[in-house]
């Protein structure tokens, strides 16, 4: 209900719930907690069918089915963890912003992501609190900011949001767009505000659970010729949840890298059979590097938005060996070849 809130009643929603609940109730339950019912799209995708474990929930499924019930020109994809300001909607409506959206079907519009500090010192989803702290404009974010109980999305992974210019969106005028002008990592993953039509890849859905599902999306807009603009006094705010099981089992990982021991000097040296594929984040790394082989032979380059000179070299990261996969690094300077 704080989304239909926040983005107006009379403005159209498409809602995918992982539920065995079947949409006609869980509508009715966000019809009953605020939501006008004009304004809703629902569908469900099954837990028990799909993921009875919880640790391989499938994202970029229901990413695709929300997309799919879109009945206007443009739509803005967030995940239901992030709550949008409360002038978003009027703020990509405004003439200037419809203009340029207008001007160049391959727009996307970067809504800045912010994170709020849980409002309670135990490790608790304490509602009563984190709720009514959730900023809704722009004044109230900056304050929580200003006392460091509020920042950029998620700063222990500085690829994740760092191409986004957040010192410039500070004093960036409402609806005024700013485009970036390169991306500084290959896990660069904006929500996006975006004209839906069948140029727009779709979320690649061999990537469940954690990781990757939403930069590889991210990357095949970037390769296909999106423009990335940020926009002026829009903001999305993470709601502080606990870790779902999903990002547990992402955690895991083998004893030796425990101990603070590089991926890379592991493969190299150690005289143990090491099977990195026994763990989720492994096994999303190699589908990455194929995701990425794919994309580099299969999509042609028409990026207008180039990697920044001094982009991260996302590729030390990943639990792979990159002499089997034929590769060293995941960024493309020149563009020639480089992901909802």
């Amino acid at each position: 209900p704080h989304h239909c809130d926040r983005w107006g009643k009379s403005h159209p929603l498409s809602i995918v719930v992982f539920t065995d609940r079947s949409a006609d109730d869980v509508t009715a339950q966000l019809v009953s907690d605020g939501c006008s019912p004009d304004q809703l799209a629902v569908q469900t995708v099954s837990k028990s069918r799909y993921d009875p474990t919880g640790t391989e929930y499938p994202v970029n499924i229901l990413r695709n089915m929300a997309f799919s019930r879109v009945r206007t020109t443009h739509a803005v994809y967030a995940d239901v963890d992030f709550w949008p300001s409360a002038e978003l909607h009027d703020l990509l409506s405004r003439p200037s912003v419809a203009e340029r959206f207008a001007g160049d079907a391959k727009l996307a519009v970067v809504v800045p992501a912010f994170q709020m500090t849980r409002r309670c010192p135990e490790y608790r989803d304490c509602r009563e609190l984190n709720i009514p702290s959730m900023p809704r404009h722009k004044k109230a974010l900056l304050s929580l900011v200003k006392k460091r109980e509020a920042s950029s999305f998620d700063p222990t992974n500085a690829g994740g949001h760092g191409s986004t210019k957040y010192i410039t969106w500070r004093d960036q005028e409402a609806g005024v767009l700013k485009d970036l002008p390169c991306i500084k990592s290959n896990r660069y993953e904006p929500y996006l505000a975006v004209r839906y039509c069948r140029d727009l890849p779709p979320f690649q859905e061999g990537f469940t659970g954690y990781g990757k599902n939403k930069m590889t999306w991210a990357m095949q807009l970037r390769r296909t010729g999106y423009l990335f603009s940020q926009l002026g006094e829009a903001f999305l705010v993470h709601y502080p949840h606990l870790d779902s099981a999903a990002r547990l089992e992402w955690n895991k990982k083998p004893e030796q890298l425990k101990k603070g021991v590089a991926v890379g000097e592991l493969l190299e040296h150690s005289e143990q059979e090491i099977d990195l594929k026994a763990f989720k984040r492994a096994r999303v790394d190699q589908l990455f590097m194929e995701f990425k082989k794919w994309m580099g032979e299969e999509v042609e380059d028409r990026a207008r938005v180039p990697m920044c000179e001094n982009s991260l070299n996302d590729d030390v990261r990943l639990w792979v060996n990159l002499n089997e996969n034929g590769s060293g690094h995941a960024n493309d300077h020149t563009s020639s070849s480089t992901s909802r």
